[in-house]
C-alpha cells in the first residue's frame, strides 16, 4: 500500500530522473551538431583534395602519354642542321679582328659535341624532377584524402551511437513523463483521503 509520502517521494524522483535525462539528452544533441559540423568540415575537404588529385592525375597522364622526348629531340635536330648551315654560312662572311673565321657554334655552346643531346637531357631532367613533384604530391593527396575517409567513418560511426542515444534518452524521457503523470492522480486521490493498495 502507498502512503501519500510514497507517491510524493516516488514523483520527486521520477522528475529528477527527468531532469537528468534532459541534461543527457541535451548534451547528446551538443555532441550530434558538433560531430556533424566537423563531418561536413572534413567532406569539405576531402571534395577539395579530391579536386586537387584530380589535377595532378591529370598532370601525371599529360607527362607520361606524350612523346615529349622524341618531338623535342626531333624538333631540336632540325633546328642543329639550321644552325649548322647558318654557322657555316657565318663562318665564310665573318672574320674575327685577327682575321680568323669565327664558328658560330662554339662561340655560341663552346666545345659541347653534343650540344642537342646534352640541352635536352637538361629539359627532361626538369621534365622528370616536375614529374617526381608531381608524383609526389598526387601520393601526399591520397593519403589525406584516405586519412580523412577514416576520420570521417569513426564520426559516422559515433554519429550512429549518438543519436541511437538520443533515442532511447527520449524514450526513457517519455516514461517518466508517464509516471510523474500516475504519480499525481495518485497523490491527487491520496489527498482526497483514499489509500491506494
Amino acid at each position: 500500500m502507498m502512503t501519500l509520502e510514497d507517491v510524493q517521494w516516488a514523483y520527486n524522483n521520477a522528475y529528477q530522473k527527468y531532469e537528468e535525462t534532459i541534461d543527457n539528452k541535451n548534451n547528446c544533441l551538443n555532441k550530434e551538431y558538433e560531430l556533424k559540423t566537423d563531418c561536413q568540415k572534413k567532406i569539405n575537404l576531402m571534395n577539395e583534395l579530391n579536386e586537387q588529385y584530380k589535377k595532378y592525375v591529370q598532370a601525371q597522364e599529360d607527362i607520361s602519354g606524350t612523346n615529349m622526348r622524341d618531338r623535342i629531340e626531333s624538333g631540336l635536330q632540325s633546328v642543329n642542321r639550321e644552325f649548322a648551315e647558318a654557322s657555316e654560312f657565318f663562318k665564310s662572311i665573318a672574320v674575327s679582328s685577327e682575321n680568323k673565321p669565327i664558328d658560330l657554334s662554339v662561340h655560341i655552346f663552346g666545345n659541347d659535341e653534343n650540344k642537342a643531346g646534352s640541352f635536352v637531357e637538361r629539359i627532361f631532367y626538369g621534365i622528370n624532377k616536375a614529374k617526381a613533384d608531381i608524383d609526389l604530391n598526387a601520393e601526399d593527396l591520397k593519403e589525406k584524402i584516405n586519412k580523412l575517409e577514416n576520420e570521417i567513418q569513426s564520426i559516422n560511426q559515433y554519429l550512429k551511437e549518438i543519436q541511437n542515444e538520443i533515442h532511447s534518452l527520449e524514450s526513457v524521457k517519455k516514461k517518466l513523463i508517464n509516471d510523474m503523470q500516475i504519480y499525481k492522480a495518485l497523490e491527487k486521490k491520496l489527498m482526497g483521503g483514499f489509500i491506494i493498495s
